[in-house]
């Protein structure tokens, strides 16, 4: 009898990932590590799981739109959801809730402050969910979100067949949260670098496409 493929899901926590491309910006890498193909990066890092015939079999992207910003910004990250979706992924949306908050320092000023809620339920959920419909063997989460130990420690107790990996962005790596996990692995610049779609994202059809941001293009030549 053929052994069966082992399958994965794969969850992003889309702002963490964020600031983590942010962070590797700040030190020196090209805005196009924002167009980043999530897929294959995640598909680069299966050997965490140490074992043969790996697929991913699953893909689910969680944001929310930063309306209270720029429109441009705004634009530019739906151009990034939409080239996710051409490539596969399902993508869950949070909020940004408004709230009125105290500076701490000596000016003690109050000010409006954005943030993001419902991603970390979100992922937790489908968590639980996928391993609960035994819609995969294991789930990488791509996250450095402490606030996702108890999903992780939660699936691991109910479902001690399927496995867990973290995958942390880089410079967002949570000791407490990898500690969780069957496996770990941390992300760093130059995968970023050497996992970005092309500068015209097509469907299987080739006729449904998306752009790479101007802004986010390398000068004179394709990424």
């Amino acid at each position: 009898m053929q052994e069966q493929n082992f399958r994965v899901a794969t969850l992003v926590d889309g702002f963490n990932l964020y600031h983590s491309l942010e962070a590797a910006i700040e030190e020196g890498a090209h805005n196009s590590i924002k167009w980043l193909n999530i897929h294959a990066l995640c598909r680069s890092k299966l050997d965490m799981f140490n074992r043969k015939d790996i697929l991913i079999n699953k893909l689910c992207y969680f944001t929310s739109l930063a309306n209270y910003r720029d429109v441009r910004v705004v634009n530019r990250h739906q151009a990034f959801i939409k080239a996710l979706k051409i490539t596969g992924f399902e993508i869950y949306f949070g909020e940004f809730k408004s709230k009125e908050v105290l500076c701490e320092a000596r000016c003690r000023q109050k000010y409006i402050a954005h943030v993001e809620k419902r991603t970390d339920v979100n992922i937790a959920v489908k968590l639980l969910e996928l391993f609960h419909l035994d819609a995969c063997d294991g789930c990488i989460i791509l996250s450095g979100d402490g606030d996702l130990i108890s999903a992780v420690v939660t699936a691991r107790r109910l479902f001690p067949e399927k496995k867990v990996a973290i995958l942390s962005p880089y410079k967002r790596n949570n000791r407490s949260l990898t500690g969780v996990a069957d496996c770990a692995s941390m992300l760093e610049i130059k995968e970023y670098q050497n996992h970005r779609l092309s500068d015209q994202v097509f469907d299987s059809e080739g006729l449904t496409y998306v752009k790479i941001p101007k802004e986010w293009k390398r000068p004179q030549f394709s990424i």
